[in-house]
C-alpha cells in the first residue's frame, strides 16, 4: 500500500507560491544599483554559512576579503544585466519549508559562486542566506 500523501502546504497556506512569484521583484533589487547596494551592504557576511561540496580532488582554496567580494558582485551584475536567471529552490527542515533563489556570480576568472536570497512576502525585502 503507497504511504499517505504529506500536504506541505498546511503550515504555510500556500506562501511559497508567492515565494516562488517574486522573482522579478529579486531581479529589480538586483538590477537596481541603490538597492543592490544596500542589499549587500547591510549583509553580514561573517554570519552567512557557505556551503561547498566536499572533494577528494585537487582543489584550489581561495581566500577572498568581505571588500572584494562586494566589490566583484557589484562589478558582476553591472557587467552581466542580461544574466536574469535566479534558480529557484525548495528548502525543507523538519518542520516548515520556503523557496530560496541563487544567483550566479563571477567573482574572478573563471571562478563562479553561488549566493542564495530569500524573498519575504509581506515585507517585500530580500535577504541573503548562504
Amino acid at each position: 500500500q503507497p504511504p499517505q500523501p504529506i500536504n506541505i502546504h498546511k503550515a504555510c497556506g500556500y506562501k511559497c507560491d508567492s515565494e516562488l512569484k517574486a522573482t522579478d521583484e529579486i531581479q529589480n533589487i538586483l538590477n537596481d544599483a541603490a538597492l543592490s547596494h544596500q542589499l549587500f551592504d547591510n549583509t553580514n557576511w561573517t554570519k552567512i554559512d557557505i556551503f561547498s561540496k566536499r572533494s577528494k580532488r585537487k582543489k584550489t582554496a581561495m581566500i577572498i576579503e568581505q571588500k572584494e567580494l562586494i566589490r566583484s558582485c557589484y562589478q558582476d551584475t553591472n557587467y552581466r544585466q542580461y544574466n536574469t536567471n535566479l534558480i529557484g529552490i525548495v528548502m525543507f527542515n523538519k518542520s516548515d519549508h520556503w523557496v530560496e533563489f541563487v544567483r550566479i556570480f563571477s567573482i574572478h576568472v573563471d571562478v563562479d559562486i553561488g549566493i542564495s536570497m530569500r524573498y519575504d512576502v509581506e515585507t517585500k525585502a530580500v535577504s541573503i542566506t548562504g
